[in-house]
Formats: C-alpha cells, structure tokens, sequence
C-alpha cells in the first residue's frame, strides 16, 4: 500500500509531560473534592482512555470536574514542562518527501498550540481538538480524523495514524486508515491489538 499522510495523536506520541506534573494536575484537581488519589491512580487518569468514567465512579459530575480541572492544567504550568519526543523529527522528513501531516488529539486548546511551537506549524497541514467545544466528537469517534483527511486531501486508505492508546487504534479502525501504536513504556493499559506497534517513530520511514 503507498501512504501520502501521516497523522498524529499528541501527548504520549509527539509530545509528553514528566510523570511529576501529571501527577500533579490529577491530585490537584481530584483533591478539590476531597478525592486523594495514589500515584497509580494518577497514572490511570492521565493514560486510560476511559477517563470519564473514572471521574463517575470517584462520584463526581464530569463537567465540574472537567471545569475545575482546567483550572489548574494551564498555558503557564504546562510550557516550561511540555517536551517534544527526539522521534518527532520524524515529521519533519515526511514533509521534505511530500507527505501531508496532521495532529488530532483530544489534548487541551494550549497543549495543541505550545506543541505547535515547538514543532513548527510549517510542519502541520492540519491541528483538530477533538473535542465537543471544538465541533468535533471525542476520539474514538472518527469524525475529527475524517475531517483532517479530506481537509489535507488525503484519502483513508492511503493515511496512517500515530498514537498511543485503545482510542487511537480504535479511532483508526473506524476512519479506514491503518493504525499504529508508539510504545512509550508509559503505561501497560492497552486492551485493543493494533495493526502496528514501533519503538520509535522513525521506524515509519519504512513506509515513507
């Protein structure tokens, strides 16, 4: 199969954000309601794809927990700590070779902006939240991927997406492209089998 497009989840793919931090943000933000989570609940929050549901079950309403949540998760805190993987370089080849490249993420509006930035938007045909407040429903619904897609000119059998979760293998699946997971060591909460799973993202040059 030829690919012209490589598109890209964010946090745990492109980029990342120390343990530390993270952690951080999650006890903060639970320790509002009185919640105190360990540290491995901490992780499960910020790796889990199932999030939401992790907020149910502590007995808190999702959307003021989400409200509260971004009280702390800011532009500010997160800059000097959000880092770029050393494989990011890998879309920067894409482009020199005429590939079209893209981000969909559910991450925050200022994580898509710093991760700009420090990647270069030159190097980006297409950024989408995938998110309601965005126009878009969240991953593992196809529809913000989709719309990347078309919005690049690219078709769903020709594009890989690049992630590292159930959502994103199953996002994947459900727009047509061929699905790969990134193994960060991050987390070991993967359910779904993708068709692909690399060390590095610069093992896409063999599709390139």
């Amino acid at each position: 199969m030829k690919y012209n497009a490589v598109i890209f989840d964010l946090d745990g793919t492109l980029v990342y954000t120390p343990l530390e931090c993270t952690r951080y943000l999650a006890k903060k933000a639970f320790g509002e309601f009185g919640i105190n989570l360990s540290d491995e609940e901490a992780d499960y929050f910020w790796f889990s794809h199932k999030r939401e549901d992790f907020i149910g079950e502590k007995g808190l309403d999702v959307e003021t927990f989400w409200d509260v949540y971004r009280k702390h998760d800011t532009y500010e805190f997160r800059k000097p700590s959000l880092k770029l993987y050393e494989d990011a370089g890998i879309i920067q080849e894409a482009k020199s070779k005429g590939y079209k490249t893209g981000i969909v993420t559910g991450a925050p509006l200022h994580i898509i902006l710093l991760s700009q930035q420090i990647i270069g938007r030159q190097n980006l045909d297409c950024s989408i939240r995938a998110q309601k407040k965005s126009g878009f429903e969240p991953k593992p619904n196809p529809q913000a991927l989709i719309h990347c897609i078309e919005s690049i000119g690219a078709k769903s059998p020709e594009t890989i997406y690049v992630g590292n979760g159930d959502e994103d293998v199953l996002v994947s699946r459900a727009a047509g492209v061929l699905d790969v997971i990134i193994e960060r060591g991050e987390h070991d909460l993967m359910k779904e089998t993708p068709s692909l799973r690399i060390k590095s993202l610069y093992e896409l040059r063999d599709f390139l």
